[in-house]
């Protein structure tokens, strides 16, 4: 026979909720995947906690989106990063600017020459990294903030399950013990009262 549990979370499984909403470009089957697993690992016995492991679910993946978007701003801002650093080489800004432009266009003949003054200058890609984060410092942030506020949200929703699972097992263990405290009826404890008034004749 199946334990009650086991059939509360079978029948919680069995809850549709709304499709997860996913951004263009990400992997429906990843984030099924980190569904199917965190779901596994909560064991949701009823729709709260359905809810609650579908909100980690999501904000786990939200946590996994921003660090992409992060590493993404390192890649679309290097050229900001690099029209500082050809800015501060060169005499005029303006041969810089054209100059990183023609770079991030990746043109060969300004990949190589963007190189050798690189070089020169003792510098390489990680410090047009440092500058591209200088230039860009505004929006780090703002996803680092995301972030971190995405994060606690997700740690809210985990304590949450949590916080439940104790009330509910003091519940019962309050329940237990007034069951126990109540002395049982004992057998030929009550007797029949006969009824008051003589049996008619």
């Amino acid at each position: 026979m199946a334990d009650t549990r086991d059939l509360i979370i079978e029948h919680a499984s069995a809850v549709p909720l709304p499709p997860p909403s996913l951004a263009n470009g990400d992997d429906a089957a990843a984030y099924a995947q980190l569904a199917g697993r965190i779901r596994a690992a909560v064991a949701p016995a009823n729709i709260i906690e359905e809810i609650w492991a579908r909100d980690v679910a999501d904000l786990t993946w939200d946590v996994v989106r921003l660090r992409r978007l992060k590493a993404g701003l390192f890649t679309i801002g290097a050229s900001d990063g690099m029209t500082q650093i050809l800015c501060g080489l060169e005499k005029h800004a303006i041969t810089g600017q054209l100059r990183a432009r023609d770079w991030a266009a990746r043109k060969p003949a300004a990949l190589v020459e963007v190189n050798t003054q690189l070089s020169a200058a003792g510098l390489d890609m990680g410090d047009v990294a440092t500058s591209t984060f200088a230039a860009r410092i505004d929006q780090f942030d703002r996803i680092e903030r995301m972030l971190a506020a995405a994060e606690v949200r997700r740690a809210a929703a985990l304590h949450a399950i949590d916080n439940r699972r104790v009330a509910e097992r003091a519940r019962a263990a309050a329940e237990a013990a007034e069951r126990a405290a109540a002395p049982p009826a004992e057998e030929g404890e009550f007797t029949l009262v006969p009824p008051t008034g003589g049996a008619p004749a």
